[in-house]
């Protein structure tokens, strides 16, 4: 017969050894390691051993529920190993709590402050740093842990980074009343974690994200998305381009009075991508603009063309769809733009994307900032100047973007 032990990795084995003699863990772990699952396998394991009580508290009530079908399996692994020895016990359990024979208990809850309030347990609390209201919720919990009878209480706290702000970034940086652990993507891969990390990296482009999502780095709340050097390293001699093998793509995004339309012409020539110049339409009529786009699509033929037809861009491209089939009407959301920017930020990493040596598209592309919620989520944004609001780098990121072989038409956001 094997050991309850058996089904954790070598850095999990670690964790639950570290568990067993200390009252307070603070965990910084990687995506796709299993450390939600340790996490549920030491509430277990203190449930069956020392008759304990734990709360589960999450992003919310679904996570936590689903943290708790992780115990359910957990326990029903155990139930089986622990047959015939003394700590063999029974349990119950509906959708939001499991009870053990010798009157240990595990409870999920919602991260609702108030209906957190009133218990008294050893707390879980699962990604914290995405939960939205840390603040509120940890003074809620703290109570959690006071033992008017004696009885040890523990704290778990384990999640994957979200910027250099909140409670979970304040704990792991200044506290030291913690045992710390942190995991990253390759340390579980070193040690025999079966994931594919290039296929990851692939997937998510940025390597920034990569970095915080999987390699555990805070990620300043606010940074350039196209920084000096990445930038500087990415400008190319217009002699590198043989147009003669190029196919051409067209980013475009529209704009009227307070914001011109840039217009990026992007090549590709072995390989590689080239924006070959960006033109500008300030304060120009949409028939204008309908025309000059209309003969620079004739004149180009490119293979594809992603128009912004976001508010006031709508009837134009719109109009430019109807007259041209590779005209691709782009309707912009947090998740495309998310997506058309990592894209241009991933190719200039890798030296498949180069810009002309023009400090004017240099100083536009640097005002992209890649900003971090305080839940984790991702959005950009730019400032307006006189010289407009980044409509050159977003022109660019919608000419890469249409580099895609399918460039998916997304229907208007509402609200």
């Amino acid at each position: 017969m094997g050991r309850i032990t058996d089904i954790l990795q070598p850095w999990q084995l670690r964790y639950w050894r570290a568990f067993q003699t200390n009252k307070r863990m603070i965990s910084l772990c990687s995506r796709q390691i299993g450390k939600s699952f340790v996490s549920a396998f030491c509430c277990v394991y203190d449930c069956v051993v020392n008759n304990a009580k734990w709360t589960l508290v999450s992003t919310g009530q679904r996570s936590a529920d689903e943290l708790l079908a992780k115990c359910l399996t957990i326990a029903v692994y155990f139930e089986g190993m622990l047959r015939g020895t003394p700590l063999h016990f029974s349990f119950t359990h509906n959708a939001t709590t499991i009870k053990f024979s010798n009157g240990a208990s595990i409870v999920s809850l919602p991260n609702n402050p108030a209906g957190l309030r009133g218990f008294s347990s050893s707390l879980l609390l699962d990604e914290f740093a995405f939960i939205s209201n840390g603040d509120e919720v940890w003074k809620a919990c703290i109570p959690f842990l006071t033992s008017p009878n004696g009885a040890e209480k523990k704290l778990q706290i384990i999640s994957t980074p979200a910027g250099q702000s909140g409670r979970f970034y304040d704990l792991w940086t200044h506290s030291e009343d913690y045992f710390k652990t942190k995991v990253t993507l390759l340390d579980a891969v070193n040690e025999g974690l079966k994931v594919d990390v290039d296929e990851i990296r692939k997937t998510v482009m940025d390597d920034s994200v990569f970095q915080q999502e999987y390699m555990c780095e805070f990620l300043d709340a606010e940074s350039a998305l196209f920084p000096y050097e990445v930038l500087r390293a990415s400008v190319y001699a217009p002699s590198a381009v043989d147009m003669n093998v190029s196919r051409v793509y067209l980013g475009i995004d529209i704009g009227r009075t307070h914001d011109k339309t840039s217009i990026a012409i992007l090549v590709e020539s072995g390989g590689v991508l080239y924006v070959t110049r960006v033109e500008s339409l300030s304060n120009k009529e949409f028939s204008y603009q309908e025309d000059y786009i209309g003969n620079l699509i004739k004149t180009l033929n490119p293979v594809r063309v992603c128009v912004d037809a976001t508010g006031i861009g709508a009837q134009l491209a719109e109009n430019l769809h109807k007259r041209f089939g590779q005209v691709r009407e782009v309707h912009f959301s947090n998740e495309n733009k998310n997506e058309m920017f990592t894209m241009t930020r991933a190719k200039m990493g890798n030296q498949t994307l180069f810009i002309p040596n023009a400090n004017a598209l240099i100083e536009d592309l640097h005002k992209i900032r890649r900003i971090v919620g305080p839940s984790g989520k991702l959005s950009f944004s730019a400032s307006r100047d006189d010289k407009g609001h980044a409509d050159d780098a977003t022109a660019i990121a919608l000419a890469v973007y249409a580099t895609k072989k399918v460039a998916p038409v997304f229907m208007p956001v509402s609200g």
